[in-house]
């Protein structure tokens, strides 16, 4: 997907790196991802939440792997587990679900 940008003085068509940039910029202030089910109970295991947050801070998988200390096929397991898990398919769609998973969190503590 495209999406173009107001880059005076021309317009120019914005590149995933460009959005991604964007994206992990607004994340910045995030809190780490803490995705649950109806009873309160982790669907992830603890090493799955840390590769989200690291998918969140906009790391590819190679990165992700170096800093983990594993290899790269671990962590497109991991990647596919949490996907199954959550019944997503992408990053995008990870990135979303766990930013409005983050957001609706932070509305059940402001019911008191």
């Amino acid at each position: 997907m495209a999406y173009w940008l107001a880059d005076p003085p021309t317009l120019r068509l914005a590149t995933a790196q460009d959005c991604n940039g964007v994206v992990v910029r607004a994340l910045g202030e995030r809190e780490p991802a803490r995705i649950f089910n109806a009873k309160g109970i982790p669907l992830l295991t603890k090493r799955e939440e840390q590769v989200v947050g690291m998918v969140t801070d906009g790391l590819p998988s190679s990165e992700i792997s170096k800093k983990l200390g594993v290899s790269a096929h671990t962590v497109k397991n991991h990647l596919f587990h949490i996907f199954n898990k959550l019944g997503v398919s992408n990053r995008a769609e990870l990135l979303l679900y766990a930013l409005s998973n983050r957001d609706a969190s932070r509305g059940q503590g402001d019911l008191s």
